[in-house]
């Protein structure tokens, strides 16, 4: 154990602590503006392809993606799962409309 240059005893060392794991959005290019209408005003968030891109609050949430391809959208709001397949023309603006169930 190393030990503390002053007084000749063991140094502190704390146990490890592993970092948190905060999802940070993942930066999405793309040329086809996609945005979400939620039918809730709480927190809401949005994956494209399985990657989280971030988080809508009071019923909108508002990113872009790749055109000219299919991209599967997930909607989680802690109790409720929304996820569909959607294929996204390039540069032409989707809404998205999730129902409440």
């Amino acid at each position: 154990m190393p030990s503390d240059f002053k007084s000749g005893s063991p140094a502190y060392r704390p146990p490890y602590q592993p970092p948190a794991i905060i999802p940070k959005p993942l930066p999405i290019s793309g040329d086809t503006p996609l945005t979400i209408q939620y039918p809730d005003s709480r927190k809401f968030d949005v994956y494209v392809d399985g990657v989280y891109v971030g988080s809508g609050l009071g019923g909108t949430f508002t990113t872009k993606v790749q055109g000219g391809m299919a991209h599967e959208i997930t909607v989680w709001d802690g109790f409720w799962n929304y996820q569909k397949s959607v294929y996204f023309e390039p540069g032409i603006q989707k809404v998205i409309y999730v129902e409440a169930v």
